[in-house]
């Protein structure tokens, strides 16, 4: 790996850097070119010039907090280089759970400070959905992609599933109010104007009603007959009223 294989480089230079201080050196490095936040990566840590007690405390922080915005889901190497013995290299795989990374490691009261000289993280706001799939996608072999990919399709299914639904459930409420509307109309119809306005909607009318026994052929018939003429008898109002009457019983 490129990062791991320049190990020795950068140890070289950091007990450059460091030996003409004294001071103690410590920064956290990634491998990786960009750093998406909600992602997993490889980092190192590595510390100059330290001893047992400070790989002891890591190890011990690793176990607990360890760092605002990491999250350690594997420990790969932790001990001294081969080529320097205060040289501390402790690398592992981490989640990034923030926008930043903390440079801080707390361990017990003590804090030690640390620098990061990764690229800054790109949050989950600048992160595109194709992106976040094409990722999914490729790092599916992965325990945790797996988990992502189910949870992905699970919202999704949830989704789908939920606008059906709420579809489902605005056409029953319109068909429900259409019903309503209809029989208020039925119930209350007397003028033969009234009647002409139901039976221009009398396919609506044996759909919704479900007047599945009714024979429209005499309906249509009469009102055929009379719905053009310029005036109607009393009888001939009361053959129209006859006609829904038939309706109105079934609907009861």
């Amino acid at each position: 790996m490129k990062l791991f294989s320049t190990l020795i480089v950068s140890i070289y230079l950091l007990v450059r850097i460091t030996a003409a201080s004294g001071e103690r050196a410590v920064y956290l490095e990634v491998e990786a070119e960009k750093v998406f936040q909600g992602e997993i990566y490889s980092f190192q840590l590595v510390a100059y010039p330290v001893g047992v007690d400070f790989k002891e405390k890591i190890e011990k922080a690793s176990s607990e907090k360890f760092v605002d915005g990491l999250k350690i889901i594997k420990i790969t190497n932790s001990g001294f280089s081969e080529n320097n013995a205060d040289a501390f290299v402790f690398q592992f795989e981490a989640l990034v759970l923030n926008e930043r990374i903390d440079s801080l490691i707390e361990v017990g009261e003590e804090k030690i400070s640390f620098e990061y000289k990764g690229d800054p993280i790109v949050p989950f706001t600048q992160m595109s959905e194709s992106i976040l799939i094409r990722d999914l996608v490729f790092n599916a072999s992965k325990p945790y992609y797996v988990f992502a990919i189910i949870s992905l399709l699970t919202v999704l299914l949830i989704g789908i599933l939920g606008k059906k639904y709420v579809h489902a459930k605005r056409e029953s409420l319109l068909l429900k109010n259409k019903r309503k509307e209809l029989i208020g109309k039925l119930n209350h119809a007397k003028t033969r104007e009234e009647y002409e306005y139901l039976y221009s909607r009398r396919s609506e009318l044996f759909k919704i009603l479900n007047l599945i026994e009714i024979d429209q052929q005499t309906l249509v018939a009469t009102m055929e007959e009379l719905q053009y003429k310029r005036a109607i008898t009393a009888d001939e109002l009361n053959r129209m009223e006859q006609e829904f009457e038939k309706i109105r019983k079934q609907v009861r």
